[in-house]
């Protein structure tokens, strides 16, 4: 975990590829960029989505709670961006992302034709939306 005093933390950030707004949560365990979650949220209104596009913790700092604690972040930002839903794709041989994945309580359909299984945790229904 990330000890106290370190030169360590998290911190959200924008960036943009083409014309396409992304937002990210990196990861610094002392001095050194140990990770990277980066998401986009679609759909409008009840039916906004959040999708994280891609987790990744650098081995040398790997099982030490660090793609926990990105995962624990962006749920965070989406029950704040009152999104329903948060979804990813993983590839099936990806073996630490999908034990996240699975740790983390999303639901999980079988590998498609291109061997990616796709994930989703439901936040809230939309008859818990609020009335705006």
């Amino acid at each position: 975990m990330i000890a106290s005093g370190s030169k360590s933390g998290f911190f959200h950030t924008r960036y943009y590829i083409g014309d396409s707004k992304r937002k990210a949560i990196f990861c610094e365990y002392d001095g050194s960029l140990a990770g990277i979650l980066t998401y986009d949220r679609t759909g409008r209104g009840y039916r906004r989505q959040f999708c994280i596009d891609l987790i990744s913790v650098e081995p040398d700092f790997q099982r030490m709670g660090l793609g926990t604690a990105m995962m624990s972040l962006a749920y965070k930002a989406a029950v704040r961006a009152n999104c329903t839903a948060i979804s990813s794709e993983v590839k099936a041989t990806n073996v630490p992302s999908l034990a996240l994945m699975r740790t983390h309580s999303f639901a999980e359909e079988e590998p498609d034709e291109l061997n990616v299984v796709k994930f989703l945790k439901v936040i809230r229904t939309v008859s818990e939306n609020p009335k705006t």
